[in-house]
């Protein structure tokens, strides 16, 4: 194994440039997703689970002439070449092997990657088309597990689910992703985004809660007349509910603790924070 930290001299913004900006992010990005798990010991109830990941594109290492950039909390190394995503790290691995996370150069009926959980089996293409998101055109990938990757982003499940299975228990809720990108011009742009599985499409626009944090009044924009909407808090007991208006909703829950509370409805989940 060859390992070198690249300082040669070489300018940031240059190698930005260098990587591909519409397979992964070449700045910055940070992926959230939100489970709701079933309580073992408190049937029927079900409490949230809540993981956050952020990657970085500098500072960079070579090993094995692949250019390796950090995705953490310490969680391991991402590198891109060619379309492919590829991840190294002992966090999930076990070791510091290097295994191909994502390719978007696969086509209808190939194997994305082995499922461990819950159909222990291979993962094949079902479908693949494009899509706009934040004005940028991306191709997308169904799967046959109800899987769904998008690329620039990777799983719209979670970043980790090809080697990661949604946890015994639990189902996927939502998840939120937001990336910084440097197109072959110099040019930036970010895509930052909200999806619900199986939810609308990840190319509609998604309700936002503003301000966040708040306390306890806010506004929601993005919203359908009439659609029924439900405040929860992350232990899953409902404090708040409603009907949204056309466009833009006002709410006020000014009742309710200082803490970190899901919007909910049929557009999706949002989470805010009321301080």
């Amino acid at each position: 194994m060859r390992t070198r930290l690249l300082v040669l001299g070489i300018s940031a913004s240059s190698m930005v440039l260098a990587q591909d900006h519409v397979t992964f992010p070449n700045v910055d990005a940070t992926f959230r997703t939100t489970l709701r798990c079933a309580d073992p010991m408190d049937w029927p109830n079900f409490y949230y689970q809540y993981q956050e990941y952020t990657y970085s594109f500098e500072p960079v290492v070579e090993v094995d002439s692949l250019v390796w950039s950090a995705i953490g909390p310490g969680l391991g190394l991402v590198a891109v070449e060619e379309g492919r995503i590829y991840y190294r790290g002992q966090h999930f691995l076990g070791s510091d092997t290097t295994m191909l996370f994502y390719d978007f150069g696969l086509g209808l009926g190939d194997t994305a990657y082995f499922d461990t959980y819950p159909t222990y089996d291979h993962v094949v293409i079902t479908a693949i088309d494009t899509i706009t998101i934040s004005g940028q055109e991306r191709r997308r990938f169904i799967l046959n597990n109800g899987d769904i990757w998008v690329q620039g982003i990777g799983s719209l499940m979670d970043f980790f689910r090809p080697i990661y299975p949604t946890l015994l228990g639990c189902t996927l809720h939502a998840f939120e992703y937001c990336g910084n990108y440097v197109d072959t011009n110099g040019s930036a742009y970010e895509i930052c985004t909200d999806f619900s599985l199986g939810v609308g499409d990840p190319s509609a626009e998604v309700f936002h809660v503003l301000p966040n944090p708040n306390l306890g009044a806010f506004s929601v924009q993005g919203t359908r007349n009439d659609m029924l909407y439900l405040v929860h808090d992350i232990s899953g007991r409902a404090v708040h509910q409603g009907s949204f208006a056309e466009h833009i909703s006002h709410i006020r829950m000014q009742h309710v603790s200082p803490g970190l509370y899901l919007l909910r409805s049929a557009s999706g989940i949002r989470r805010f924070v009321v301080e």
